[in-house]
């Protein structure tokens, strides 16, 4: 069995799903768990060694063999069709919650001593930062990154291999950055590749914020220090229509 988890508008939920299950069954469960209908589902996978994620909008969509949920950490699940019962669910939901925040609202201090909260309840089933596993990865994880961290330097040849699917081909490039990215994560550390090819999913910037670059279109990318691997030997690769006979 294979602990993910789930994302959508109306949950948030950690889910065991068989190693070997497939696209078709995995949305199935989803449809149960998230109340979206197959047929409107997009999809994000986030790999477990992280990176920005790999959308799919399903059906039109069909991972068949390299679909392999043992390499997936979480999966958010986005209802396409606006008129759906989900999103207006999800839109009365926001305007009560924006109503009684207007009129009422609670400190820090005195949310962590109200009894029948959603924090409270995460603290006696042990959930999330809760979790003494979960602390526990967490630490061996942070203890890998600042290694990985002292091995990067920005302006070096690199490789990046995310994970999302099994012998999936390395990308290669530049790393360019290496820092916070506030509109991402407050507290993380990414690193910034700008690509070989158009294999990345922005040009340097985050919601109008550069940090590095700009590159060409598609060519740049934000992704965990342990996707990236570094070294003199990621020359760039050689494009299938290159030929001795062309300068």
């Amino acid at each position: 069995m294979v602990t993910v988890f789930v994302d959508s508008a109306l949950c948030s939920t950690s889910y065991e799903l068989d190693d070997g299950i497939s696209l078709e069954t995995l949305v199935s469960k989803l449809k149960l768990l998230t109340g979206i209908e197959v047929e409107d589902m997009k999809l994000t996978l986030q790999s477990r060694l992280g990176g920005e994620g790999e959308s799919i909008v399903y059906p039109t969509r069909d991972l068949g063999h390299d679909f392999a949920i043992r390499s997936v950490a979480r999966i958010m699940v986005e209802d396409t069709n606006s008129d759906s019962l989900v999103n207006a669910l999800k839109e009365s939901i926001d305007n009560r919650s924006r109503q009684n925040a207007s009129s009422f609202s609670l400190s820090e201090e005195q949310y962590s001593q109200k009894q029948n909260s959603v924090l409270q309840w995460k603290k006696q089933a042990k959930l999330g930062r809760f979790d003494p596993k979960y602390s526990s990865k967490r630490a061996i994880e942070d203890s890998l990154i600042d290694d990985r961290l002292k091995e990067l330097e920005v302006g070096q040849r690199c490789c990046v291999t995310t994970g999302n699917k099994p012998n999936q081909l390395e990308r290669r490039g530049w790393l360019r950055f290496i820092g916070k990215v506030p509109d991402i994560s407050e507290t993380d550390i990414w690193c910034g590749i700008e690509f070989d090819d158009a294999v990345g999913k922005n040009e340097g910037a985050v919601k109008g914020t550069t940090y590095f670059g700009p590159v060409a279109k598609n060519h740049g990318g934000f992704l965990k220090p342990l996707c990236v691997h570094t070294g003199s030997e990621f020359t760039p690769r050689a494009s299938d229509d290159t030929s001795d006979e062309e300068v």
